[in-house]
């Protein structure tokens, strides 16, 4: 190596251990200012210790002359007499265990410039009674309020969109055990695993239509929780829900939305009366298990699944419908209901698993067998002789399909929405089951119940069959949907101006003015864009606009199949050929050419240093009078054009003149 790279070679290396001392240095400078120790960076300051023993503790923005924006890890940690503390506006984020363990402190405020809480950051203040979360949150970690066993009042603001959990441990106000009520927000979007479970004096919950997703177990275990309003916003209730909520007696679903009933969701001892939403898929094993109050539920028709061990242990339950949709009696599904007496089954029971009625026990005196009364298809019938064991063996009767029909042969909807359509089997009690297929997942799916979910644009076959060989089919386009907000904003003389609501997903919008009777295209929009201007038109005219959405998906384009229209008018035009056409000591006539469309004029006169209104016409004259003799006067004209309830002004035109002598 020669000289000269050497001694390159050696700056280099003092460069960038420069760089690496005064970025360490950057990084790691720290300092302390009374009771506080903190960290600098960026020239804001962090928090890292307190030693005080403030009674309250008012925290400073400013440290050293730097605005304190954190309260790091573990920074208040254990405080043993800190009452209330005042978090200063300049702070954005608290940090984990930042105040875990205070043991006496009562009342929290978090301030609106806070963005950021972290792990565990409040969690066992055994004496906390009040938290104000402010509109900065839009989350609240695992574990923050937990075992927070006095607190009654949590104040949640606009804003805030998922409250976390975590399975089994550290929900976000886990073992909050005074906690009688909190107000969820209409911007939360999700609530975690456990995150209010063992929240024994909470009373009543209302989930809000903004929330689509909860953990699992996220209010299980509230001793005292009585009535449940579940919002339009979720599709599934997730496992061990409200489990072992031992008061809960009221479920309200808002909405049809629910899909799926979870594991051990409802296992709850007080629950009487439950309606089930009506696009149920599934109950999931163990879901109502051990409701011993449960008096009456009502099943949804088109309910698909009721797996085994659902309904295990509702001692109260005498009297259940199972749906036609429901095709196989699942093993263990009714064990131990000792007090039910009547089970409903329609026709289209294809398979009963091992004892699904395990110690239901049919009293002698009121034993019936009529469920198959003059059947020919049934062929043994064996009731165990002290009744102590029942074992029935049938035959399901067969009844063919004669036809499959849908009520129409295509339907049109738009990516990310859903329509249940299912097909007619003929005769009614017949014993076929239907299979829907879909020819594209990726565009559209369908399940088993009909119900057609579109996926992205394009043109899908839903098919249906059924055991006797009949298919029929259904075509799905799955389109941009119809533009909305679709009307006129402003006019012009020659121009008018359109606007809608802009629609996600699509590649551009296509305006059409109607032209002798048809449909004429006059221009383009882009995906942004919420406007355009229909230009070179006539003055006075009245015009049909409609607009529709497309979407370009591999050289094809799909349009939204209807499209909204509107109807408007351009402003007449300014007032020509205005002059006098007659003039009398006391008077003056005044004409001019008539103007394209117009409804009529208003004409004024210039008087006192203002124009003032004369007269609304609807001819091309007007005569002034009660004029003076030998003076001169100044007088405008403009049209005017009403349709329906609108009305629109040309420009005026002036005109200056004198009466005679």
């Amino acid at each position: 190596m020669n000289k000269a790279k050497v001694i390159k070679s050696v700056i280099f290396t003092m460069l960038m251990s420069a760089v690496f001392v005064a970025s360490f240095a950057k990084e790691a400078k720290a300092d302390s200012y009374g009771f506080y120790t903190y960290t600098v960076k960026d020239k804001t300051a962090t928090i890292t210790e307190y030693t005080g023993d403030e009674i309250n503790c008012v925290i400073p923005s400013k440290l050293g002359g730097y605005k304190v924006v954190g309260l790091g890890m573990s920074s208040f940690d254990g405080q043993k007499n800190m009452e209330s503390v005042t978090i200063p506006s300049t702070v954005k984020s608290i940090g984990s265990y930042a105040f875990k363990n205070c043991d006496v402190l009562k009342k929290v405020t978090i301030p609106n410039s806070v963005t950021t809480l972290e792990y565990q950051c409040f969690n066992d203040c055994d004496k906390l009674e009040t938290v104000t979360i402010g509109s900065g949150v839009k989350e609240i970690p695992n574990g923050a309020f937990q075992s927070c066993d006095a607190l009654k009042t949590v104040n949640l603001t606009s804003g805030l969109k998922i409250i976390h959990g975590s399975a089994g441990y550290y929900g976000a106000f886990q073992d909050c055990t005074s906690l009688v009520s909190i107000t969820l927000p209409s911007t939360l979007t999700e609530i975690g695993d456990y995150a209010f479970g063992n929240c024994d004096s909470l009373k009543e919950i209302i989930i809000p239509n903004s929330v689509k997703k909860t953990g699992n177990y996220t209010f299980t275990s509230c001793a005292q929780l009585q009535k449940v309003t579940i919002g339009t916003g979720l599709i599934e209730i997730a496992d061990g829900l409200f489990y072992n909520c031992s008061s809960l007696k009221t479920v309200v679903f808002v909405g049809n939305n629910i899909t799926r009933i979870g594991r051990f969701s409802f296992a709850c001892t007080a629950l009487e009366d439950v309606k089930l939403p009506a696009y149920v898929d599934v109950i999931e094993e163990f879901a109502f298990e051990k409701c011993t109050s449960l008096k009456n539920i009502v099943l949804n028709e088109g309910l698909m699944e009721i797996q085994g061990a659902a309904f295990t242990g509702c001692t109260g339950l005498e009297e259940l419908t199972i749906p036609s949709s429901v095709i196989i009696l699942r093993s263990q599904m009714l064990s131990d209901c000792k007090n039910l007496k009547t089970v409903y089954l329609k026709c289209n029971i294809r398979t009963v698993e091992s004892n699904p009625f395990a110690s239901v026990r049919c009293p002698k005196e009121s034993l019936r067998v009529k469920a198959y009364s003059n059947n020919e298809f049934v062929n043994n019938i064996n009731i165990g002789g002290d009744y102590k064991w029942h074992y029935v063996d049938t035959y399901m009767p067969t009844v063919p399909a004669t036809s499959l029909t849908y009520s129409k042969k295509s339907v049109t909807i738009a990516p990310g929405t859903s329509v249940t359509l299912p097909a007619t089997i003929a005769p009614a009690d017949s014993t076929d089951s239907i299979l829907y297929t879909s020819s594209n997942d990726k565009i559209a799916t369908v399940n088993q119940r009909g119900k057609i979910t579109a996926v992205s644009y394009g043109v899908v076959t839903i098919t249906a069959r059924d055991n006797s060989g009949h298919k029929v089919q259904l075509v799905v386009n799955v389109l941009p949907k119809k533009v909305s907000g679709f009307k006129d904003s402003a006019r012009g003389v020659a121009s008018i101006k359109l606007s809608w609501t802009k629609q996600a997903n699509v590649d551009g919008y296509i305006v059409y003015r109607q032209v002798s009777g048809k449909w004429k295209q006059i221009g383009t929009a882009s995906s942004t864009a919420t406007s355009f201007i229909a230009s070179k038109l006539a003055s006075g005219t009245s015009y049909k606009f409609a607009i529709n959405a497309y979407k370009k998906v591999n050289g094809t384009t799909y349009k939204s199949p209807s499209f909204p229209t509107v109807t408007s008018f351009t402003k007449p035009a300014k007032v020509t050929g205005f002059k006098r056409s007659a003039v009398t000591r006391s008077a003056i006539k005044t004409t001019w050419t008539k103007t394209r469309g117009a409804t009529g004029y208003i004409v004024y006169r210039y008087k006192a240093g203002k124009w003032v209104r004369v007269a609304t016409v609807k001819s091309n004259s007007y005569t002034f009078t009660k004029l003076s003799r030998n003076t001169a006067y100044k007088f405008c004209v403009k049209a005017y054009k009403t349709v329906g309830s609108k009305t629109e002004y040309g420009t005026t035109t002036t005109l200056s003149t004198r009466t005679s002598k």
